[in-house]
């Protein structure tokens, strides 16, 4: 993948069909009670995971993935999310 903001066209082809078998894991394998979606490469197929019907709901950053880098303070809404979650 590129070093830059947007993926390249074939990697996204490359995740997007990658889904199914990823749902089909999720569901029968990891059977989860939530997923969170790390990572800003997933943010063009945000709408694509949320249309899986992963039998669980997916958690977001505001409708977008969840940043790991630390890059204005997104560590702290991981957290969060993570803890609003546990409690709920």
């Amino acid at each position: 993948m590129e070093g830059g903001r947007s993926l390249p066209v074939d990697a996204k082809a490359a995740l997007k069909g990658r889904l199914p078998a990823l749902a089909a894991r999720i569901r029968r394998s990891l059977k989860p009670k939530r997923v969170m979606a790390i990572t800003e490469e997933l943010t063009p197929v945000v709408e694509d995971i949320l249309a899986l019907g992963l039998g669980c709901p997916v958690m977001l950053d505001h409708g977008k993935p969840f940043r790991l880098d630390g890059a204005g303070g997104k560590n702290g809404a991981v957290r969060e999310a993570l803890a609003i979650s546990a409690s709920g």
